[in-house]
């Protein structure tokens, strides 16, 4: 079983043979704050606690008392014998590190391995790919894969319609060598064949790889059905049919030039999208009331975030609204919608018709709950929108005695990762500004994670506003680091340690797929998880809040609290829950919402 699945589900499959020394697995897995089931202790769950293995406290300086206890030119001359020793060396020697060695307590706080049956997982597996919402590449064929194995052994079966999942039912079709019934679903199948590729956009890259893919799916296979299915849609997408006759050697040519001529006969006009055209078109309510049915649960919330976001919009002089596109970046424009008295009525009676809906469909699965102790779960729109297991606007009040961080290695693919944070008086914590504010902390500048590195922020008293940064000075895109995030009173400075490894609540692999990326805002002393690129500059700067700034932080306030949801639909919370929302699995929330 996949270490990410081990982690996806807390739980792994029986295992034979279990290692040969099982007690030192057990305790192996004790110092990397895991319990495993006796059932589990073979070679995956091995594998599993070696990719889990980080040190947090792997930072630059041992103890918060080494950073607070000297001036800013003694912390510069310790940064510049570090770089000498890095940048100075093309990293050819040992990086100086002041002296000291981090003593980190031991957990106290455990995460459980469970065991899973294979008809157990299989099902899981399936009922994510079933659930229609929108889930990481990664996660898809880590899902197929595993049902892929589970066909082998007979453990389940699979509708291959009823996966509403995209991707994944283009990736199911070519391990199954079956083919969908949808005419949408069976074009994507044969562009993915052709070229590993699920997104039916027009792009020049896209058309190029189908011309050089062609031959890897042989039209004459089709039925006459499903040539028809293809005429029905030739229209919509003439290019991508095109690109698979586009060289004259091609075998295709002449089922594509008949599907051409087919076309007239077949076609089928497409209808816009009700759902996706609402907030442009505000139909009439009645009209609404008589769909809702219809869109699935993640769309109903993505819906509701979109209007009570522009209602908050609604306030402010002069409303911009930003737009995230395909390739990760930002761009901020006016809105395209008005908000005179008429608009925000209709958005507001919107957001209850939505709300109310949601409501009606988890109340048929109320029951006995148990929320977490200090964290604020979102409702979940897409997997995509997800930092491990918890979705996009989730939040833990900033009590005080906050820390967060960022753990890396030079084998993920960088060399110098830098943490900051930029509070919205203007003010930087970070490597090339301040390390010590008085209410912040900075642990130190890293710049070769050999073997590993930390960089940590703690902040004494509450929070202020900001943002939390993560940037990519020397290293590869697509490169990962974990982020973590937890509370503490770190009341002796002196301790042998940054942070007590059972303290953190937070803490996620992430991919740097841009070079500067932004990993939570603070507001209103709430430190609200996100995962958004924010550019490819290599080192953060230090400015007032800028547009997108608070633009994000109205969109943070615009996230729906999971717990009221749950509370208006009939749960009721308890110490003996059937839904223990305290030991959180993404396919938990995901389930609840399908």
């Amino acid at each position: 079983m996949h270490p990410k699945l081990i982690k996806f589900f807390r739980a792994a499959l029986p295992a034979s043979p279990l290692v040969e020394d099982t007690f030192a697995l057990q305790q192996e897995a004790l110092k990397r704050g895991f319990i495993l089931n006796p059932q589990v202790l073979g070679e995956d769950v091995k594998e599993f606690l070696k990719t889990e293995a980080i040190n947090p406290n792997s930072t630059f300086y041992k103890t918060w008392e080494d950073v607070v206890s000297k001036d800013r030119i003694s912390l510069l001359m310790d940064q510049i014998l570090h770089y000498a020793s890095t940048y100075g060396t093309r990293r050819t020697g040992i990086p100086y590190i002041p002296p000291g060695e981090a003593q980190a307590p031991d957990f106290k706080k455990y995460t459980y391995i469970d065991v899973i049956s294979e008809e157990a997982l299989f099902a899981r597996c399936r009922d994510m790919l079933y659930s229609g919402i929108a889930l990481k590449s990664e996660t898809v064929r880590l899902l197929c894969d595993a049902i892929k194995q589970g066909l082998r052994k007979g453990v389940g079966e699979i509708d291959i319609d009823a996966v509403r999942n995209r991707e994944g039912q283009a990736v199911l079709c070519k391990i199954l060598d079956r083919h969908p019934s949808d005419p949408v679903g069976l074009l994507r199948y044969i562009v993915y064949v052709a070229t590993f590729e699920t997104l039916l956009i027009r792009s020049k890259y896209l058309l190029a790889s189908i011309e050089r893919g062609a031959k890897k799916f042989d039209f004459t296979t089709l039925s006459e059905k499903e040539l028809e299915k293809l005429a029905s849609i030739f229209y919509r997408f003439k290019p991508l049919f095109l690109a698979f006759k586009s060289r004259a050697s091609s075998p295709n040519r002449a089922v594509i030039n008949r599907i051409r001529r087919m076309a007239p006969r077949f076609h089928r006009p497409m209808e816009p999208g009700f759902w996706t055209s609402l907030l442009g078109t505000r139909p009439p309510l009645e009209s609404v009331a008589a769909k809702l049915s219809e869109p699935n649960s993640f769309k109903l919330v993505s819906l509701l975030q979109c209007v009570r976001e522009r209602i908050l919009m609604s306030d402010q002089k002069h409303p911009r609204q930003m737009y995230l596109i395909r390739n990760g970046k930002l761009f901020v424009a006016p809105p395209k919608f008005s908000f005179d008295a008429p608009t925000l009525e209709y958005y507001s009676s919107l957001a209850q018709m939505l709300e109310a809906e949601l409501v009606r469909r988890l109340s048929a699965k109320a029951c006995l709950v148990r929320f977490p102790a200090e964290l604020h779960l979102a409702c979940p729109t897409s997997e995509k929108n997800f930092i491990g297991n918890l979705p996009f606007g989730s939040y833990y009040p900033m009590k005080g005695h906050n820390f967060f961080g960022i753990y890396w290695r030079n084998e993920w693919g960088t060399f110098d990762f830098d943490l900051s944070f930029i509070n919205w008086n203007g003010v930087k914590i970070g490597w090339n500004e301040h390390y010590n504010t008085g209410d912040t902390v900075y642990s130190g500048d890293l710049t070769d994670a050999n073997p590993e590195a930390s960089e940590i922020i703690y902040c004494k008293d509450i929070c202020p506003d900001g943002t939390i940064m993560c940037n990519r000075y020397d290293g590869i895109s697509g490169s990962r680091f974990r982020f973590f995030f937890g509370q503490e009173d770190i009341v002796d400075l002196k301790a042998g340690y940054m942070v007590r490894p059972d303290s953190i609540v937070v803490s996620e692999d992430l991919t740097s797929d841009s070079a500067e990326k932004m990993l939570g805002i603070v507001c209103g002393a709430r430190i609200f998880l996100m995962d958004l690129g924010a550019g490819e500059h290599q080192v953060s700067v230090a400015a007032h809040p800028g547009e997108k700034e608070l633009i994000m932080a109205r969109k943070a306030l615009s996230f729906i609290d999971l717990k009221d949801l749950l509370l208006k639909a009939g749960f009721t919370e308890s110490d003996m829950p059937d839904l223990d929302l305290s030991t959180l699995t993404k396919d938990t929330l995901i389930t609840l919402f399908s």
